[in-house]
């Protein structure tokens, strides 16, 4: 038994070393990653879709009511996805050395 345990904590050392061999490197913690216009397109389609479920989920209504309410929130969401939209595009066409004001220090 005694000599088990010196196996088994070695083979665990060895699996553990092995991972990290086998795993992609880090990024510099300075290296910007492109983000496409589809991953940000993805990722505000998957984040409207949770809001609407959380939405969905909060609220407690007959089907009278859900038949009045969801129509409004759809149209309510598209003007809001217009002005997204628009502020996104301001934001993409500013130059970069703007973005930040010299006043914030971060």
């Amino acid at each position: 038994m005694k000599k088990l345990i010196p196996i088994a904590a070695l083979a665990l050392a060895s699996m553990a070393c092995g991972e990290r061999a086998n795993a992609q490197p880090l990024a510099p913690p300075n290296a910007q990653r492109v983000i496409s216009d589809q991953d940000i397109q993805l990722m505000r389609q998957d984040i409207r879709s949770h809001k609407k479920q959380l939405v969905a989920q909060s609220l407690t209504l007959t089907d009278a009511e859900a038949t009045r309410f969801w129509p409004i929130y759809d149209r309510y969401v598209a003007e809001l996805i217009k002005i997204n939209d628009k502020k996104f595009a301001l934001i993409q066409h500013t130059p970069t050395s703007m973005r930040r004001s010299p006043t914030i220090r971060r």
